[in-house]
């Protein structure tokens, strides 16, 4: 009689043993707070967007907010340079940043100089010289009442 009990005792350590351990409760992220941590995160690239084109001495920067208008970003950033060798350092200095904090960037038109777009995720960064800003009016566009 002890033999039997020893190896049930044996089966159930090895049943006990081989059993998978159950797994952790997971808290699932709820939408709004997938949305809050997006806001937070373009908050974030604006805010390094604004300084770098005021250490560069960018003229007439605009801040439109584009949430709610489209779902392509969350900001447009318009700014002015007084030469197309400043356009472009400002789109290379914007672009260097936020690779530095491990933001992905895609520039188009840096070589020409006179409009160059910085896609930064969920901000949009058009910088322009002063004739060609005028003639695209993207601030009338997108109707700036609400801009900063």
């Amino acid at each position: 009689m002890q033999k039997e009990n020893t190896n049930l005792e044996e089966k159930t350590a090895v049943k006990t043993y081989m059993k998978k351990p159950s797994k952790p409760a997971t808290s699932k992220k709820s939408k709004a707070t997938v949305k809050e941590t997006a806001a937070k995160k373009a908050e974030e690239i604006l805010q390094m967007v604004l300084k770098c084109l005021e250490d560069g001495k960018a003229e007439d920067i605009v801040t439109i907010p584009l949430a709610g208008k489209t779902s392509i970003a969350d900001y447009m950033v318009i700014a002015s340079g007084s030469s197309s060798r400043q356009v472009s350092a400002l789109a290379e200095h914007i672009a260097f940043d936020l690779k530095k904090s491990k933001i992905k960037t895609s520039v188009e038109g840096k070589a020409g100089g006179q409009w160059v777009i910085v896609d930064a995720l969920d901000v949009i960064v058009h910088i322009f010289y002063p004739e060609t800003r005028n003639f695209y009016a993207l601030e009338e566009m997108w109707n700036t009442a609400e801009a900063k």
